[in-house]
């Protein structure tokens, strides 16, 4: 399979139209204004460029040719007509369960955020640009990585153009930040190294890796690609194009204000999944299914104390922005803590550890701490008896893919410009199965015509709306502080009402998902918020079961979303705060 295979898989994805609940706009703020900024956090795109939206989820919606590679022609056969049945009931062109992303489905979440918020002040990626599996892709796998990865960065670039601040470029001690243009700062994913987990050499984070020397390229390409966009569109800030630590560790540090920098973590490595052997040499990733030979196998497997040398970086640079008086956020792809659905770790227990203990040597630098990979929107505490009270907030953020059972999400960070503390954020869905049943009774009645303005007149949409903001909906105060989430998460023990709004909120409103309020799988899910060993997750258990926190269930109607703007979105159903925006000539 060549590259131009998947160029063409591409191609062939139809824009669809949006319609967007649009807030009111938010311009970036300049110095001397108000002190609240905003920024735009998206994470787990998993763009797949083969999705195909009438199969099934049994064929990951691939054509058997591609889903069934080890298939044999028989079997493949057999498979894809299967999946043709199952996919008939369902048909989606943005995405459906237990499948990833489409190109629609990209398209229509950048842009929504964009209608909610054209000038964020910074946009944050939390990794997995990239759909699962790549891995049985063989020798192509890091050719469909950076292709995704590559899509998903030019268009971030086209929605959200930059804003001339007219000279307002500051020179700083450690970096440069320049007010004229929004940084865009992506993460590593495990599914955006070629093998998930594996497939990148394990070097010393002092001379260039190949892979990450490959994906800073691409980065660079995607946000500068000359295409039908006028140059002014493409003007975004790479925050990887002139940053050497990336090329060396997959790392960075990038200034999105004079006084507030993002800590980019590369955390792959300190995965118990991560597989370093898995490469075949260091300078051509063309057959990364090669292997090391046996001895280089072996020696590879050893855990390294430091990989890449990130943990000294990351001191090194909390200590420079500390001498600065500069505060910052610690973002990254898969979070130092536990599962809350297999109720694992991570992180491996000592990288944990060496982590929490560099964040509380720099605990008045550090304010939040911002992580993706779980595809659900929680957050993690650090209860008072654990010594770690003050640790900054822990916030993971819901998945745009859906394929575990949630529907798709972006949010909206609000922060104080001056020191960084968050004081709010704001979530935005789309209603999935809503999406289907219009697709399904389009075809339905195209079927009944052979006018084939019949068949194209009604396109299939996404409505996004707001879901929530945390303020309103959990009663937080400004600044949020990890002992205000620490009291809710002891709350929901026994508090059904707050359990509820919770869980429903972690699936962004999936349909059909009942919280439990009996048995102990509620409190499985809430000791997995609050521990970050395997040893003190087993005490919660212990602790919370002893103390009978197992509520009688309660039935409680899911309760009404909302439009933009606080409007209930069944009673002003096609009202004036819905806006159909036909993005198609921008996509291209």
């Amino acid at each position: 399979m060549k590259l131009t295979i998947l160029a063409a898989a591409i191609a062939t994805l139809s824009a669809a139209t949006n319609n967007i609940i649009a807030s009111r706009q938010h311009p970036r703020r300049l110095r001397g204004a108000s002190p609240t900024g905003d920024f735009l956090w998206l994470t787990d795109f998993h763009y797949d460029a083969f999705y195909d939206g009438s199969l099934g989820s049994s064929c990951f919606c691939n054509k058997a040719s591609i889903s069934g590679t080890f298939l044999n022609a028989s079997a493949a056969d057999a498979k894809e007509a299967q999946c043709a049945v199952e996919g008939a009931a369902n048909v989606n062109p943005f995405g459906k369960k237990g499948c990833d992303s489409s190109l629609e489905l990209i398209r229509s979440v950048i842009a929504a955020a964009a209608k909610v918020n054209p000038n964020p002040a910074f946009i944050l990626v939390t990794g997995d640009y990239t759909r699962h599996n790549t891995n049985m892709f063989r020798e192509n796998s890091t050719a469909i990585v950076q292709e995704a990865i590559s899509t998903v960065t030019e268009l971030l670039a086209s929605h959200f153009p930059s804003q001339a601040k007219s000279n307002q470029i500051v020179h700083l001690p450690s970096e440069k930040f320049e007010f004229d243009l929004t940084p865009v700062i992506g993460s590593f994913g495990n599914n955006d190294f070629p093998l998930d987990y594996g497939g990148v050499a394990a070097t010393d984070g002092n001379v260039s890796n190949p892979y990450f020397k490959l994906t800073k390229a691409t980065f660079t390409a995607a946000t500068t690609a000359g295409s039908a966009h006028s140059a002014a569109k493409r003007r975004l800030l790479n925050a990887h194009s002139d940053s050497d630590s990336f090329e060396m560790g997959g790392y960075t540090v990038t200034a999105v204000s004079p006084t507030l920098s993002v800590i980019n973590l590369n955390t792959i490595p300190y995965s118990p999944n991560y597989d370093p052997t898995a490469v075949s040499n260091t300078t051509n990733y063309a057959d990364p299914w090669a292997q090391l030979n046996t001895e280089q196998a072996e020696e590879t497997k050893q855990v390294d104390e430091d990989p890449y040398n990130q943990f000294k970086w990351l001191e090194s640079t909390l200590q420079k922005l500390e001498a600065e008086g500069r505060s910052a956020y610690i973002t990254g792809h898969i979070p130092p803590s536990l599962d809350t659905y297999k109720k694992t770790l991570q992180w491996r227990e000592e990288y944990i550890v060496k982590y929490e203990e560099i964040v509380m040597r720099y605990i008045s630098v550090v304010k939040g701490q911002l992580f993706g990979h779980v595809h659900k929107d929680e957050w993690r505490v650090h209860p008072k008896a654990t010594g770690r009270a003050q640790m900054p907030p822990f916030l993971i953020a819901g998945a745009v893919t859906p394929i575990y059972q949630n529907n798709p999400s972006f949010r909206f960070v609000q922060y104080n410009e001056k020191d960084g503390a968050i004081k709010d954020w704001k979530v935005y869905y789309a209603e999935l199965s809503t999406a289907s049943r219009d697709m399904t009774a389009t075809l339905l009645d195209a079927s009944l015509t052979t006018s084939a303005k019949a068949v194209t007149a009604s396109q299939p949409s996404l409505t996004w709306v707001e879901e929530y903001n945390a303020q309103e909906e959990y009663g937080l105060s400004q600044p949020i502080t990890n002992t205000q989430l620490n009291l809710l998460t002891q709350r929901m023990f026994t508090d059904n009402t707050l359990w509820e709004t919770y869980y429903r909120n972690v699936q962004a409103q999936w349909p059909g998902e009942t919280p439990c309020v009996v048995g102990t799988c509620r409190v499985e899910f809430l000791c997995a918020l609050q521990s970050f060993s395997d040893t003190k997750y087993d005490e919660c258990l212990q602790t919370h079961t002893d103390e009978a926190h197992v509520p009688a269930p309660r039935v409680e109607q899911k309760k009404s979303t909302k439009y933009v703007g606080g409007k209930n979105l069944r009673s002003h159903a096609g009202g004036s705060r819905s806006l159909t925006t036909d993005n198609s000539s921008d996509w291209n």
